[in-house]
């Protein structure tokens, strides 16, 4: 079952969050370190609960696209895999 919130992990630390299917933010650790508040403020921001987020390392494939691009690509669907 689809998620309407997607957190993606890749090779080298940073992170990034869908929501939608739509790029919302990355980083080096979403919230700047503090990931419970941060996920609580978007939580209320975009009307979600907990139960509608699934978190997900990048395939080794998309990993290299992200790294051949230079950033997390801007939507879910032009990822290979269907996360």
């Amino acid at each position: 079952m689809n998620k309407r919130v997607i957190v993606l992990f890749s090779n080298d630390g940073y992170e990034a969050l869908y929501i939608d299917g739509k790029f919302e933010d990355s980083g080096n650790g979403l919230g700047e370190g503090d990931a419970l508040l941060y996920m609580l403020k978007k939580s209320e921001e975009f009307n979600f609960k907990h139960s509608d987020v699934a978190i997900h390392s990048l395939t080794p494939e998309d990993n290299r696209r992200v790294e051949d691009y230079g950033d997390f690509l801007d939507n879910l669907n032009d990822y290979t895999y269907g996360y």
